[in-house]
């Protein structure tokens, strides 16, 4: 049985599964992070929301594990030192990752907020009335509106 089951009876996890726990849950925030950076340069953004609940929901059950783990100091003390070495590396791997996927995610935003800006600007250009001469040389404001200019995004991101 886990610590997580629901039977009258719960075996509580050892320090060598918790910390066996531990890093299987790293591996799968891992491999998430990782298919989340597949879908972004894809351009499937929309494809997300799964992963966004998916990556929410595993940082929670990372918090809680991480807080068993600390909360048996004397367990983990006695613990493998390998093994406890191996968490510490992950952590600081799974940490780099998810600044990483951070920075790689915000790039994208400001991409795209910039993309919005450009086709606002000129939504709102094309908007305005262009000034021309009348017959009498005095600046009017001209009633027929010019073309839309297309926008494009030609890099890499």
């Amino acid at each position: 049985m886990s610590a997580t089951s629901t039977h009258a009876k719960e075996v509580p996890l050892t320090m060598t599964q918790q910390l066996h726990a531990l890093l299987a849950l790293i591996d799968q925030i891992v491999s998430l992070t990782e298919l989340e950076e597949q879908r972004l340069e894809s351009e499937r953004a929309g494809s997300l929301n799964d992963l966004i609940r998916e990556k929410t929901r595993l940082a929670g059950e990372l918090q809680q594990r991480l807080k068993l783990v600390r909360g048996g100091a004397q367990q983990l003390r006695d613990s493998d030192t390998a093994l406890r070495e191996q968490v510490l590396v992950r952590l600081g791997e799974l940490q780099q990752r998810i600044v990483e996927n951070g920075r790689s995610i915000l790039r994208r935003k400001k991409v795209s907020e910039g993309l919005l800006s450009a086709i606002a600007s000129e939504q709102q250009r094309t908007q305005m009335p262009s000034p021309v001469y009348n017959g009498r040389a005095v600046v009017t404001p001209n009633a027929v509106k010019p073309p839309a200019a297309s926008i494009a995004l030609n890099a890499v991101v």
